[in-house]
């Protein structure tokens, strides 16, 4: 899910519900998804589609339906270092 905010930014939405593990599988599946929405910031078809967009006002929202385990968030924040240092801010949030 993409959504443009009225300040020109974007959120790209990434939703998990029911369940959470802590499984490899689950790790694998979020970097990889997390990675395809870094792919399409750093392109120049970001800027085509969103020509008001820059690193401060683009979010990759992690939708959790459940709170995540102190493990999961913790392995989260590392997370959100490789974002920023790609372009994006990594925003997570908990039911």
């Amino acid at each position: 899910i993409i959504g443009e905010r009225v300040d020109g930014g974007i959120d790209l939405y990434i939703v998990i519900s029911g369940a959470i593990e802590e499984s490899e599988e689950l790790q694998t599946q979020l970097l990889d998804k997390i990675e395809s929405y870094l792919v399409y910031i750093n392109s120049p078809e970001l800027k085509k589609d969103f020509p008001c967009v820059s690193a401060e006002n683009v979010y990759i929202k992690l939708k959790f339906s459940q709170k995540p385990s102190g493990v999961l968030l913790e392995w989260l924040h590392e997370i959100k270092i490789w974002v920023n240092s790609n372009g994006a801010n990594l925003l997570i949030v908990s039911s």
